[in-house]
């Protein structure tokens, strides 16, 4: 088993080493290089000195097994050692394990087997904060504020949302059984669902007013956000869409090929001029827009962008503004322009590592910070007297992400209205006691609990803090 771990390691290593890219041929340019003796004589200095580090890694290892003073867990300090490995890179070079696997997985599929239903935790309970419509629990009654008691045999009270998140999400058409305490008539319920394949949902709402402006918001880009961009496009051109408002605030990114995708649709066909470049150690790729565009060519396009839009979401603020195709309106975008590979290990292990860096049409990197220290990720094109132009000869400058066309700054939200937002369990609590008697007043009766409780300071309230028993007090607020 020692030795298993210890070529494990070498692996990782020496894959660190290997250049990784999805591009099948290296550019030309690449292919052109070559190499001179002084450059050979280093390579070879350099492979002699990683072969005496990992004997050198193999001899520490041994004798910590044998001398240390307690118990050794081979596996963790071999884990340790490889995500030790990567602390120089990047920050996006790391070891996927658990969720943050799942997650990208999810990511990648744009679905996942489950019920359809996001949860939350007060205290040692589940409750369910929001149900998907057309999922399982949609169709099966269950509701928003019921609290889950048991799935299947296993109590998830104290059980934590994590566990409880592996407990619903499974094999499709593998069944489940839910037992819920539902507050509203005080009754325990019980529902036996089968799982089914839930789509990710990143395009939460679209639609237009009455000035026919129209909006969509995009929370990422995950597999077929592009689809129902498109679908979004062509309802609201049917109607007279005479502007487009394209929300990406918040928005950390995601998969290429969809931000790609939503770029085709809103630029005019061009196979000559590439509306991004990514390139690697050994590799060389160029996008362009392949396809006719779904809106026309002149409608007018703001992008709302602030500090955490990121990654996807400035290759499409950034290639739009380069080629004047939109007005991009916010704060500085975050500037985050590394192309990552992940490479499955085992079942339970992925490592994602930084292959590439993405270019926009007008020459300028996306990437915004130097992790390294000697421009290896920049190419020194993120300082700020780097000067690029758009199309038209609008100059736009490197060095803070994507700099919007128009500056704006990012209001607070009251502090009641946070308070709303991200207690939203609280906010159940609250409907699930008072849900069949509201009244006009009943915002009114929030905000003055929440005065008389926290003294105006809405900041402190947490997860201690619960509508539930607060109203057990006779309701004389």
């Amino acid at each position: 088993m020692t030795r298993l771990f210890y070529y494990g390691v070498v692996f990782c290593i020496l894959l660190s080493n290997i250049p990784l890219s999805q591009d099948k041929q290296p550019h030309k340019e690449n292919l052109s290089k070559k190499t001179s003796p002084s450059m050979k004589k280093t390579k070879k200095l350099n492979d002699e000195k990683t072969q005496d580090y990992l004997e050198l890694f193999d001899e520490i290892f041994s004798i910590l097994k044998r001398s240390y003073v307690d118990s050794v867990n081979s596996s963790d300090i071999i884990l340790s050692g490889i995500k030790g490995m990567m602390s120089p890179l990047d920050p996006y070079t790391k070891i996927l394990m658990g969720r943050s696997k799942d997650s990208y997985e999810v990511l990648a599929r744009g679905k996942y087997g489950g019920v359809g239903m996001k949860i939350s935790e007060v205290r040692d309970t589940i409750i369910i904060v929001q149900v998907f419509e057309d999922s399982p629990s949609y169709f099966e009654g269950l509701m928003a504020g019921d609290m889950i008691l048991k799935i299947d045999s296993t109590s998830v009270i104290g059980l934590g949302r994590s566990e409880t998140v592996k407990l619903l999400k499974g094999e499709i058409n593998t069944p489940l059984t839910l037992q819920i305490y539902r507050n509203p008539g005080k009754i325990k319920k019980e529902f036996t669902l089968r799982r089914s394949s839930i789509q990710v949902k990143n395009i939460p709402y679209w639609g237009m007013d009455d000035d026919k402006i129209g909006y969509v918001k995009l929370t990422r880009f995950s597999k077929n956000t592009s689809r129902d961009f498109k679908e979004a496009l062509i309802s609201m051109s049917s109607e007279g869409m005479k502007g487009l408002i394209i929300d990406l605030r918040f928005n950390g990114g995601g998969l290429l090929r969809e931000s790609i995708n939503i770029l085709d649709m809103l630029l005019p066909k061009d196979t000559e001029n590439p509306i991004l470049i990514k390139k690697g150690k050994s590799s060389y790729k160029e996008y362009f827009s392949r396809s006719n565009p779904v809106v026309d060519i002149n409608l007018p396009i703001i992008v709302l962008q602030n500090k955490r839009s990121a990654s996807a979401s400035e290759i499409v603020a950034g290639a739009l503004q380069d080629l004047d195709r939109a007005i991009i309106s916010g704060q500085n975008s975050f500037g985050k322009g590394l192309v990552q590979m992940t490479n499955k290990l085992n079942d339970t292990i992925s490592v994602k590592i930084t292959t590439a860096k993405y270019y926009l049409p007008s020459g300028r990197i996306i990437q915004k910070s130097d992790y390294l220290g000697n421009n290896s990720l920049t190419d020194g094109l993120d300082k700020i007297d780097s000067t690029f132009y758009t199309t038209i000869g609008r100059k736009i400058q490197g060095g803070r992400g994507i700099i919007p066309d128009i500056s704006t700054n990012a209001k607070k939200i009251p502090s009641f209205i946070n308070s709303l937002s991200s207690n939203q369990r609280l906010f159940i609590l609250f409907a699930n006691d008072y849900g069949l008697d509201i009244t006009e007043d009943a915002f009114l009766l929030y905000e003055k609990l929440l005065i008389h409780q926290m003294d105006k300071d809405y900041s402190l309230l947490d997860s201690t803090i619960f509508a539930i028993n607060i109203f057990g007090e006779n309701n004389r607020y």
